[in-house]
Order: structure tokens, then sequence, then C-alpha cells
């Protein structure tokens, strides 16, 4: 299972970063202050809380918060946001996709075919609660959705995802 594509909303100094293509290796280049570094923590975070929601769901424990401490919504939803009606939730979107033993194992744990491609969407609104949805059109989806939490369980048993953030003082190699 690979990642192929990401998309954040709403998170820290992005408002929209959509569908960045991921590969073996990924560049991002740009000047200094202009998100490459909130790119990365959104990715490390929306990567967080599925696992965090896997883990819930092997343990039969009861999803509601994200007690995860990977996002909150005073400290990453943007600031000049928080006041304004309606625009109150941080998005991550996340595209797998699934090698051939992967989609017939998700089959046979979901009941359902896939093909090759599994998009996933995460939302977390400013009671800090993460709700996770397939974003795939058709029959079975919301069928699929209402299994958020064995989806995530099968792509936290595939995914290891490894943040290393720069290091700027001493303290923080610490």
């Amino acid at each position: 299972m690979r990642l192929v594509n990401f998309s954040v909303t709403n998170f820290r100094s992005i408002t929209s970063a959509h569908k960045i293509a991921i590969s073996d290796t990924t560049v991002l280049i740009g000047k200094n202050n202009e998100g490459k570094s909130n790119l990365l923590k959104a990715l490390q975070v929306s990567m967080e809380l599925l696992q965090f929601h896997a883990f819930s769901e092997r343990r039969n424990l009861r999803v509601g918060r994200s007690d995860s401490e990977a996002y909150s919504w005073k400290r990453d939803f943007p600031i000049q946001l928080q006041e304004r009606k309606g625009v109150s939730q941080t998005i991550f979107k996340l595209e797998f996709l699934l090698d051939d033993e992967e989609i017939a194992q998700f089959k046979k744990e979901m009941g359902s075919s896939l093909n090759g491609s599994l998009p996933l969407e995460l939302r977390v609104g400013s009671d800090n609660r993460t709700d996770i949805k397939l974003r795939k059109p058709g029959k079975n989806t919301r069928a699929l959705s209402d299994k958020s939490g064995k989806i995530a369980d099968f792509v936290g048993r595939r995914i290891h995802f490894n943040y290393i953030p720069a290091i700027r003082t001493d303290a923080e190699a610490l």
C-alpha cells in the first residue's frame, strides 16, 4: 500500500493545498514561510489521526475525541478563520494505492471491492473530533464509510509513517 496523493484544507497557515502527488521521492521547494513545514506537519497529523482511529477500533474504544494530541483546533486551525461562521473544520484527504493482494484482502475484510484506489477523508472540527469517510462514489460508499474504524485499521496495519522534523535549536533536538 502506498500513499499516492494528499490534500489539506484549513491547517495552520494552509487554507488550501490540493492533490499533492506523493511518489518514492517527493521534494518540496519554496521560499521560507511558505508552508512547506506545515504541509509535512499536516501529513503527519492526518496519519496519526488515522492510526489513532485504527487503534481505537482494535481496542473497541469509543472514538469521539482525538486523545492522540495530534490535532488541536485552537493550535492547528487557521487563526484568521477561527472567528468566522461556517468555516470550522480542517480537512485531510489521503489516497492510497493497493496492490492486488491488498485488494483481495480488503474485499475479504470489508465485503466490498475496490479498483485499487482507497481515498479517505478526515475532518476535524472545533471539538477535536475526527470523522473519517471513504471518498469514493458508488453504491457501497455509505456502508463502507460506516466501517471507518475497520478501514482505518486496515490501512494502519499496512502503513508506517515516520516524520522527522527539521531541528532548529539544541533544546528541540533533545
